[in-house]
C-alpha cells in the first residue's frame, strides 16, 4: 500500500515507518500492511491471505480468502465497523482489525465509501456501517451507525 497515512488508512504502524520510504505521513513506495494478519489468540496460525481491498477517504477494508473482513484508518464515524456498542470510537486504527461482529459471516465483497463501509455476504446479505450521508447506509433515518447493520431487503 502507499498513500496517505496520516490516519492509519494503510493499515501501517507509524512507528514501523522509515524516513527513506515515507514524508511526513506520505508512503511513497509500496509497503505490505501491518503484519502478522491473522487470529492474535492463535500465534500459530498461518499468515491470512487477503483477495480484496477496498478504499475510502481515511480508510480501507479488506476481505480475505475465508470471508472474513478487516477494517483499518479513519473510525470517528463509524466507518469500520468495530465498535461492539454502536459507541463511537475516539482513536484512529493503524493496523488491519477484524471486524468482529460479521465474523460468523462468510464475507464475499467490501466497499468503502467516504465515511461508511458495507459488507456482502453469499447469500446477497448487505450490512452497512458509518455516517449514512445521502443515505449511503440504506437503514433509513439511522444518521450513524458504529457497528455494521444488516440492509433490509
Amino acid at each position: 500500500m502507499c498513500g496517505d497515512n496520516k490516519r492509519g488508512q494503510l493499515g501501517i504502524p507509524l512507528d514501523s515507518l522509515t524516513p527513506d520510504k515515507v514524508e511526513g505521513t506520505l508512503v511513497r513506495v509500496p509497503l505490505a500492511i501491518g503484519e502478522p494478519l491473522r487470529d492474535p489468540s492463535d500465534k500459530g496460525a498461518p499468515k491470512v491471505r487477503i483477495v480484496a481491498v477496498s478504499a475510502g477517504r481515511d480508510h480501507s477494508l479488506c476481505l480475505s480468502e475465508e470471508g472474513r473482513a478487516f477494517a483499518f484508518g479513519a473510525a470517528t464515524d463509524g466507518q469500520l465497523g468495530l465498535s461492539t456498542s454502536n459507541v463511537a470510537m475516539d482513536r484512529d486504527v493503524f493496523e488491519p482489525t477484524q471486524v468482529e461482529s460479521l465474523k460468523r459471516t462468510r464475507l464475499t465483497g467490501v466497499a468503502a465509501g467516504q465515511s461508511h463501509s458495507l459488507f456482502l455476504s453469499g447469500d446477497g446479505a448487505v450490512w452497512s456501517t458509518g455516517k449514512a450521508d445521502n443515505g449511503a447506509l440504506g437503514l433509513g433515518n439511522v444518521k450513524v451507525a458504529h457497528s455494521p447493520k444488516a440492509v433490509k431487503r
